[in-house]
């Protein structure tokens, strides 16, 4: 690829695909928010261009950026993906809005190809639900927009002419994240307590380090078929239990595991939902850190910077 835009270039695997485009020589234009704390360093480079532009504005975008010959548009601007914005209705229904915007604007620029960012979670909406026993918590709210920003931006692309690739992030971690997210909170736990309690940890999760998921991200935008929703992972799926086993065995095994002390009570999503064969007929992604690997690299990450 010789040009791309990328929404969320100062998020946790925005930046780390701005990051990874620009070693290949990729020119970028990086989309921030005006009022972005730049908690991280994108690399300095001539092919990087910041642009300032809140997601409210990316109606704007054709007027801020001068170039027209773009190969593909990254969205990955999302506020309230973590935390309790999960559950505003007011914050998830905007990131719809702009999620539709972001393609219009993408169009508009003349970019080949929109390549959004969406989540597991749409599938767990999906399942969950429907269900006439199921009970909601508010976080819903993110999986429901997910959803339906997914199919909001389809639809506008295939009304504006564009390309249009979606990319299902599984449970992306790594160095450089923020957040109080499962592996965060779980790697924290096993660096300062002596016993964690969990779910019974039977349904099946899929993690995977965040510079493969950039380079999933890379692939699809530059070989996915149009139209077409990647599931990206590791392709090796297993019980949260297994995945939490290996953590303690990897960074402490004196840690005592208390699997059934937290009901569960969400979805249990079908082997299905996390298929990478596609992902991998069309682009030939293999990963490239071992998951023991990458939780090495995250404590080690913690530790440095006493999160």
């Amino acid at each position: 690829m010789k040009r791309t835009i990328v929404t969320g270039a100062l998020g946790f695997i925005g930046s780390e695909l701005v990051t990874r485009l620009l070693s290949e020589g990729t020119e970028v234009y990086a989309v921030v928010r005006p009022s972005a704390q730049l908690t991280r360093t994108l690399p300095v480079s001539d092919s990087l261009h910041i642009i300032p532009c809140d997601m409210s504005r990316y109606s704007a975008l054709p007027e801020m950026i001068p170039t027209r010959d773009i190969d593909v548009f990254y969205h990955f601007a999302w506020e309230g993906s973590a935390g309790p914005l999960r559950s505003d209705e007011h914050v998830q229904l905007l990131n719809i809005q702009y999620t539709v915007d972001a393609v219009r604007a993408a169009s508009q620029l003349g970019c080949r190809r929109f390549c959004g960012a969406g989540s597991i979670m749409e599938h767990e909406a999906n399942l969950y639900l429907p269900l006439p026993t199921s009970v909601p918590s508010g976080a819903y709210k993110y999986s429901v927009a997910k959803l339906t920003a997914h199919y909001m931006a389809k639809i506008t692309a295939a009304e504006t002419g564009i390309d249009f690739i979606w990319g299902e992030i599984s449970n992306a971690f790594g160095v450089g994240e923020i957040s109080q997210r499962f592996v965060l909170s779980t790697i924290r736990n096993m660096l300062t307590k002596k016993t964690g309690d969990f779910t019974e940890g039977r349904q099946l999760y899929d993690f995977l380090y965040v510079s493969d998921m950039a380079k999933a991200f890379l692939q699809i935008g530059e070989r996915g078929q149009s139209g077409w929703s990647y599931f990206l992972g590791s392709g090796q799926p297993l019980p949260l239990r297994e995945y939490i086993t290996r953590m303690r065995d990897t960074l402490a095994p004196d840690f005592v595991l208390r699997f059934g002390a937290i009901p569960y009570a969400g979805a249990e999503l079908p082997a299905a939902v996390f298929d990478t064969s596609p992902l991998v007929r069309d682009t030939g992604f293999v990963p490239e850190v071992s998951f023991e690997e990458g939780i090495r690299r995250t404590a080690a990450w913690i530790k440095m910077n006493s999160l």
